[in-house]
């Protein structure tokens, strides 16, 4: 997309939500198909989502939906434990987590925006400049919300090896 091409009144709120990696996720979410400013399609693969999982997802700050994939892994690596499941059991346990985290996660994060979208709208009803600078302020990124995942992970990691361990 090139920078001086004005954004439809409709992107306009996903952009600022996004933040500078916008032009990915418009093409991605097939903004710049639709005539309504509402993305058409979120079927694209996505690679970070693939390769870090909730990891990307705290990045992305859908903190919710990270605490639910990890909570939905850490049942899923106790049920493995307690049946015994082998290494090969487990691997594809983690492959098919990635994989779903890849096919799903440009879905997961164009409905956290439209839920981010409308919670500024209705905090700032009529007010563009007020929803734009709301939206800038809950999306775009946050490493450190990725080390406090990775921090809280090692440890969720060691308590389960501790208590788990036969």
């Amino acid at each position: 997309m090139p920078a001086q091409e004005p954004l439809a009144p409709g992107e306009q709120a996903y952009a600022a939500f996004v933040g500078s990696n916008f032009a990915v996720y418009r093409r991605k979410w097939r903004l710049d198909l639709a005539t309504d400013g509402k993305a058409a399609s979120t079927t694209a693969w996505n690679w970070p989502a693939f390769l870090f999982g909730a990891f990307w997802m705290l990045y992305r700050r859908m903190y919710a939906v990270a605490a639910m994939w990890i909570g939905a892994l850490t049942v899923a690596s106790i049920l493995e434990t307690l049946a015994g499941a082998s290494d090969s059991v487990s691997l594809m346990i983690t492959v098919a987590a990635s994989v779903a985290a890849g096919s799903v996660g440009n879905h997961l994060y164009l409905r956290h925006a439209q839920r981010m979208i409308a919670l500024a709208e209705a905090r700032h009803p009529g007010d563009a400049a007020a929803q734009h600078a709301a939206l800038a302020g809950l999306g775009g990124t946050r490493w450190s919300a990725v080390f406090v995942g990775m921090a809280l992970y090692i440890v969720v990691i060691g308590a389960l090896a501790f208590l788990l361990d036969p």
